[in-house]
């Protein structure tokens, strides 16, 4: 399930508008303080010279409209707008192109365009000498990163990758984000005076004005730069700046890593799943294959229950697989996941069902073979052998349960 939120919450300012002047040499020279003072926190020089372009409001935003459809092309946005509304992380009224494209772009004040190399500043002085220049002291660390360690390396374009693995996507643009959120917070500390911290932290305190979005989006935003910030300041409190790069050569191999930083201390491995395909449905397409990843289980279960039962529940979390069947207009997909026993998969089951009656409120529950839940708008079909775990989501009963129990390849 493709970390859409990761790709688009890139560095959230106060909006503006008016028409740009050409960039003054004074402007260029309070960048290269920013730099300067970047540079010394994070311990990283650039190896070349970063690019940065002050652009107009209209220039800006047709640049970063070019990047998020570059990242998110309609056909990879369509996928998903199914596999969300079929797990219930949107609803049917929800637009995740609208979500994506109109709610927030207007909100973004500076990105890193990695394709371009170039960091795109909307050219108002008071970006780099007012209270939220440490937003584009952000980005120009997203600039040293991608300099050292490759950021189109360590996430990929996977929209035409057949087997892909968007939650070590995820863990890896945590990873970046809570780096970068890091460094933030240090050059706030140790460049604001005594005013601005005062100022900045009534700022802070303030109800945002951004559009409300859909609450999985906003959990997505919030894992990337706050339990990343907490996976990065586990590395950097006690060694400093040099196991954080480490980390770039050792990446988290899932978000489950994120949530644990002393899993990722220990070595934690990721069960290995295999799933290509599934026998007795040569009538469907396989229109998608992904990790939903610990994160992904989380959101599902945060969506509709509370919030402290969906972490325990992820804590078992061991790896898993799913696909997406598509024949004409129905959708069908199934899940294998591992656990830490067969209690934490059963305790996974037990939760995915009840965040089912939450969702939907009235559900009819068969136990057989599995266990087949039914509900408006279809079914479910649930198995447990030892620690792993089978789910499957179809529009009928029947086809749940074929789907759960079909040999796979």
């Amino acid at each position: 399930m493709k970390a859409l939120a990761a790709v688009v919450f890139v560095c959230l300012l106060i909006p503006t508008s008016g028409h740009a002047a050409p960039p003054s040499d004074d402007l260029r020279a309070q960048l290269a303080r920013l730099e300067q003072a970047v540079e010394k926190i994070r311990g990283l020089k650039p190896l070349q010279a970063i690019q940065t372009a002050f652009v107009s409001d209209q220039q800006f935003d047709a640049a970063y409209d070019r990047l998020l459809h570059r990242d998110l092309p309609a056909s990879d946005i369509q996928i998903r707008q199914q596999e969300f509304a079929l797990l219930g992380l949107l609803s049917k009224s929800d637009d995740l192109h609208r979500v994506l494209f109109q709610k927030v772009s207007p909100e973004v004040g500076a990105f890193y365009d990695e394709y371009r190399k170039t960091l795109y500043v909307r050219n108002h002085g008071d970006f780099l000498v007012g209270l939220r220049r440490d937003l584009v002291a952000r980005e120009y660390v997203h600039a040293l990163q991608d300099q050292h360690f490759n950021l189109l390396k360590l996430s990929p374009d996977e929209s035409r990758l057949r087997y892909r693995n968007s939650d070590a996507s995820s863990a890896h643009q945590a990873l970046v984000a809570g780096d970068a959120v890091n460094t933030e917070d240090l050059f706030v500390f140790r460049t604001y005076s005594r005013t601005e911290l005062q100022a900045f932290a009534r700022l802070q305190s303030q109800t945002s004005k951004t559009p409300a979005l859909p609450k999985a989006f906003e959990r997505e935003l919030d894992f990337q730069y706050t339990t990343g910030l907490n996976f990065t300041q586990k590395l950097y409190d006690p060694n400093g700046m040099g196991a954080v790069d480490a980390a770039y050569s050792r990446l988290p191999s899932s978000t489950y890593e994120i949530m644990h930083p002393q899993a990722y201390a220990n070595h934690w491995r990721l069960a290995s799943i295999t799933l290509h395909g599934v026998q007795g449905f040569s009538d469907w397409k396989l229109a998608d294959d992904d990790v939903l990843g610990a994160l992904g289980y989380e959101l599902i279960l945060w969506q509709y229950l509370d919030k402290k039962r969906a972490k325990n529940v992820v804590d078992g979390y061991g790896g898993d697989r799913y696909i997406l069947l598509q024949n004409g207009g129905h959708d069908a997909m199934l899940f294998r996941s591992v656990w830490t026993s067969g209690k934490a998969a059963d305790t996974a089951r037990r939760a995915l069902i009840d965040a089912l009656r939450a969702r939907f409120h009235t559900i009819q529950i068969t136990v057989g073979a599995g266990t087949t839940v039914v509900e408006r708008d279809g079914a479910a079909f649930f198995s447990r052998a030892g620690k792993n775990l089978t789910m499957t989501l179809a529009p009928t009963a029947g086809l749940a349960q074929q789907l759960g129990i079909a040999p796979t390849t």
